[in-house]
């Protein structure tokens, strides 16, 4: 499946969630997005669980980079 056929024949089952780079990923908001996916029960609090491991350290390491001058993206 290809994300830009996704994107132009059903673009409501792309799910979009803006984390605050001040903040960095809070827990409220992997919930919307498990909610979006249709997540439900013991589901939803896994799937938060699991986007809490990985995404303050990617901030992290994206604001040291961004203080080195390195570009990510």
């Amino acid at each position: 499946m290809d994300i830009e056929t996704v994107a132009h024949d059903t673009p409501e089952k792309i799910v979009k969630q803006s984390i605050d780079p001040a903040s960095g990923y809070q827990s409220y908001e992997g919930r919307k997005i498990a909610f979006a996916l249709g997540l439900t029960g013991k589901q939803v609090n896994s799937f938060v669980a699991v986007l809490g491991w990985p995404l303050p350290r990617l901030h992290r390491a994206r604001l040291l980079a961004e203080s080195r001058s390195i570009r990510w993206w």
